[in-house]
């Protein structure tokens, strides 16, 4: 078995790369078939073009991902679907580093440096089993539980005996027949106590839908495994999917704590923190920072969240955002897409320091106006421009904006995270001051010709509709006709409304004509407020 199987070293260290190869050829492996990998990005390539059956992963790999970033990358990208083994070696024996590899379910831990007997008891044990587990599989698949009764039977520990079954039911899982993997652990769990075994059933429950069931059995497993990662995260689901958000959110913080390298957990306390409008658990995002480089997180949208949440907490930064995304990113320059989420973002910011004009600018850059692909692709990039369209209180904009936020929401794969951004997109449609009623109302009146009333409707409907293009545009005319008195306070709608055209790189040409004409609309709007020039504060 050992002369037929293909192996992956990954190492960043090409000496212990010689060394761990030297080491399996004298424990009966294939010189041939022993490959190496220096780091994380050439083994996920290797492992794209060539299924191994076994692979030994260091922790560290130097510059780049860790070998936990490499194995969660493997994970998630489905290039460990077919169950190979996997050791993990490692020097770096925190309990940190642990809780999070053992989050993927590795078949051993290896502390280097490494010995050759050592490596040989435990290569020869995890062959053992793995042995044990084909043949109990095989015999269920031709005699059903019978057939599997009997290969079980050279089981040669209560240990083996218990992982076989486990692992049967976990292949039953992968091959879609939920039910009868269920219906094993159902009758096997009572009597067995095993905790993979006890946690798996729970993970069926929940794919069936069983909230009762899939509680039933983990509540019981919370009293005597109160820290273990896989139970707080299954807790956190389960009062996720009961709405009892504060607990949900309790769940995870204690799992974050216990192991600080899981992004997908913590851009589900993310939204969780999202959907209650809380800021007490964005501090911890700020850790991530530390652990999305190089990892499958390491993309655009998730380095946005992390400026999201220091932008709410209005934390003052020394740098610009421009800045700061460079050095969080290490990159030299910024992308197209990179410019769009960095102009989004500073839009959000101005709007938090209460100035509208230069936020809305901000929305005009070509950045932003040209990111189709964006807005059609990432729940995240539509998810800040609803922000900022809220508190520029853009309602016609806004409500597009749910509405694509709506179906991308449809597209998350992560089921945490689909429900989390399903239960905050409620919130936000709940919290929605839709008057379209008499916004078409007010457009009636000015197409009708009856000015006055109409004046009086449209100024009545602008703090709602601020910066929409054919409100401001009839505003304009109604001021330019002198059928438009201004109370002070509508005044500052009125430039608004002209900020509206003049934050354009071009303004239209009707405008344009206006402002020749007209010595009212002579001075621009920048001139007449520190506000809209930008030059005051800086993003």
């Amino acid at each position: 078995m050992r002369q037929d199987s293909s192996v992956l070293v990954v190492d960043d260290c090409s000496i212990i790369q010689q060394t761990t190869k030297l080491i399996l050829q004298n424990c009966g492996f294939n010189p041939a078939n022993i490959h190496t990998a220096t780091n994380a990005s050439d083994a996920i390539k290797m492992c794209q073009n060539k299924v191994f059956d076994i692979l030994f992963i260091d922790f560290n790999l130097g510059h780049g991902s860790t070998g936990l970033q490499l194995l969660e990358h493997l994970s998630q990208k489905k290039l460990l679907a077919h169950s190979p083994m996997v050791f993990v070696i490692t020097a770096e024996d925190s309990i940190p580093v642990f809780m999070g590899f053992a989050e993927f379910e590795p078949d051993d831990y290896l502390i280097k440096p490494l010995r050759t007997d050592a490596l040989q008891q435990r290569l020869q044990a995890s062959f053992s089993q793995r042995q044990l587990n084909n043949h109990v599989h095989t015999g269920f698949k031709l005699s059903g539980v019978s057939g599997a009764k009997v290969a079980l039977q050279q089981a040669k520990s209560t240990k083996a005996f218990r992982q076989a079954i486990t692992a049967l039911c976990k292949r039953l899982t992968l091959d879609g027949e939920h039910q009868k993997a269920t219906a094993l652990l159902a009758s096997f769990v009572p009597k067995h106590p095993y905790l993979p075994a006890q946690l798996l059933l729970v993970e069926l429950y929940l794919l069936q839908h069983d909230i009762t069931s899939a509680n039933a059995v983990l509540t019981a497993i919370r009293v005597s495994h109160p820290n273990h990662l896989l139970v707080l995260d299954l807790s956190a689901k389960i009062a996720l999917k009961n709405h009892q958000l504060t607990d949900a959110m309790q769940y995870w913080q204690h799992a974050q704590q216990l192991s600080y390298t899981n992004l997908d957990r913590q851009f589900s306390i993310f939204w969780l923190a999202q959907v209650n409008n809380t800021q007490s658990a964005f501090s911890r995002l700020r850790e991530a920072c530390v652990h999305i480089q190089y990892s499958i997180w390491d993309m655009p949208r998730y380095h946005a969240l992390l400026f999201v949440s220091q932008i709410e907490q209005e934390i003052v930064q020394k740098h610009t955002i421009e800045r700061q995304w460079l050095m969080q990113t290490s990159q030299k320059a910024l992308s197209v897409e990179d410019r769009a989420f960095v102009s989004v973002l500073k839009a959000l910011q101005a709007v938090k320091k209460g100035d509208n004009f230069k936020a809305y600018r901000y929305l005009q850059h070509d950045y932003i106006t040209t990111a189709e692909e964006l807005r059609e692709s990432s729940f995240e990039f539509n998810a800040i421009l609803q922000k900022v369209y809220r508190h520029l209180c853009m309602t016609k904009s806004e409500i597009s904006t749910l509405t694509k936020l709506d179906k991308l929401s449809h597209d998350e794969s992560n089921a945490s995270h689909r429900l989390l951004k399903k239960l905050w997109l409620k919130r936000q449609r709940n919290s929605l001051n839709t008057e379209t009623q008499a916004y078409q109302q007010a457009l009636c009146l000015f197409n009708e010709k009856q000015y006055k009333q109409a004046g009086q409707a449209l100024l009545n409907i602008w703090p709602n509709f601020r910066f929409d293009h054919v409100i401001a545009r009839q505003l304009i005319e109604l001021f330019s006709l002198n059928l438009l008195p201004l109370t002070h306070q509508q005044r500052e709608y009125l430039m608004e409304a002209r900020w509206t055209f003049e934050a354009l790189a071009e303004p239209p040409t009707w405008y344009q004509t206006l402002r020749a004409q007209d010595d009212a609309f002579a001075t621009p709007i920048e001139q007449m407020t520190a506000k809209a020039s930008g030059s005051t504060t800086s993003c």
